[in-house]
Parts: structure tokens; C-alpha cells; sequence
């Protein structure tokens, strides 16, 4: 049963980093870089395709890109800022924010997941809804 696929929503503009993380979770970065790369190495590639996804948003501020690369490039980019125990800030942010606008455009505001993901979406709004001071708040810094 957890091989289905389940509706994930692509969470607005006002979302916490919480809510990003369980997006940018739902989507199997390092399985999409293995099936795309003829590297054997496909973490690079997963890292070389979020570096150019950014440098286009930084010149044109743009994502030109399909929505797997965009879900791979959010998911790189949650996996590095987890790495060293961060939360993006300003113009990081600014970009995880735009992934993520993006992504719900092209999608029209829902993505597919498994029942992990859809589990763990579920249990961050929840957990929302109980706390309205989220230490994860990225609309209310």
C-alpha cells in the first residue's frame, strides 16, 4: 500500500520551514538523480543540477525548468540546509520560496508522494494548527 500514490498539497507563500521540509521530503531526490545521471556519482549531479537551477534564478530570476527538477533542486537544497542545521534566510530563502511557488504553479497546488509523505504533511499541519508560536516560522521571523 505505501508503493500508491498520494496527493501532496504544495504549501503558499506563508508556509514554515516545516511545511517546505515535508514538500521538499515528499520527492526522491537522490532516486531522480540516480535514474538521470549516467554518472556513478549521482549526488553530484543532484547537486549540479540545484546549482544551475539557482544560477537562473539569480540572473533572471526564472526557473526554467520541469517540476521533477524543481522537486530535486528543493530537496537538494533541504538536505544540504539540514546538513548543517540551518533555516534559510533572506535571499536563500527568497529562492526555497520561489522552488516552491513554482512548483505549485506548474502542479496547480498538488504533487505526488508516498503515504510516508502524505503522513508527514498531515502531522506538520497538525502540529501547526496546535502551536501558533512555530520556532519554524519563516513568515514571522
Amino acid at each position: 500500500m505505501d508503493g500508491d500514490v498520494w496527493p501532496i498539497e504544495v504549501p503558499g507563500n506563508e508556509a514554515t520551514w516545516r511545511e517546505i521540509e515535508a514538500l521538499a521530503l515528499s520527492f526522491d531526490g537522490y532516486q531522480y538523480a540516480r535514474d538521470k545521471s549516467d554518472s556513478d556519482l549521482p549526488l553530484e549531479s543532484l547537486a549540479a543540477l540545484s546549482k544551475r537551477a539557482r544560477n537562473a534564478w539569480i540572473e533572471s530570476g526564472k526557473l526554467p525548468f520541469e517540476i521533477d527538477e524543481l522537486r530535486a533542486a528543493l530537496f537538494f537544497n533541504q538536505r544540504a540546509l539540514r546538513h548543517v542545521q540551518q533555516i534559510p534566510k533572506d535571499r536563500e530563502l527568497e529562492y526555497i520560496k520561489a522552488l516552491v511557488a513554482t512548483i505549485g504553479h506548474l502542479s496547480g497546488g498538488t504533487v505526488s508522494g508516498s503515504l510516508q509523505a502524505w503522513n508527514r504533511q498531515r502531522e506538520v499541519r497538525l502540529s501547526r494548527s496546535e502551536s501558533a508560536t512555530d520556532p519554524t516560522d519563516l513568515a514571522n521571523p
